[in-house]
């Protein structure tokens, strides 16, 4: 997703805050979706977990960072309003993996 994409979606998404925890916005393919646990490290209200080797998520909590899409290793992660390709993936190169699990912790 480019930064505009991610923007129009977070301000469609900002309009509608109940879309945002139904659990209708962020979409995990279970054939993509290998296990390896990045979006429960990187979701920094804990939304994730894995269940036999596949990432589910809490239908209850999420702050929209789409950190968990973002840094899905696979792009099994998507979201529903705006991806036009959602085979791209996005990774914002001045965003680490470690800064977003230091700003996590605290």
């Amino acid at each position: 997703m480019s930064t505009i994409e991610g923007r129009k979606f977070y301000d469609k998404a900002s309009r509608k805050p109940e879309n945002i925890n139904d659990g209708s916005q962020i979409t995990i393919d279970y054939d993509k979706c290998v296990g390896c646990g990045m979006c429960t490290i990187v979701c920094p209200v804990g939304n994730f977990y894995l269940k036999a080797n596949k990432a589910y998520r809490y239908k209850e909590q999420c702050e929209f960072c789409l950190a968990c899409a973002h840094r899905c290793l696979t792009n099994a992660i998507y979201t529903s309003l705006s991806d036009k390709n959602r085979q791209a993936g996005y990774i914002n190169k001045n965003v680490k993996v470690f800064d977003i699990i230091k700003s996590n912790k605290q």
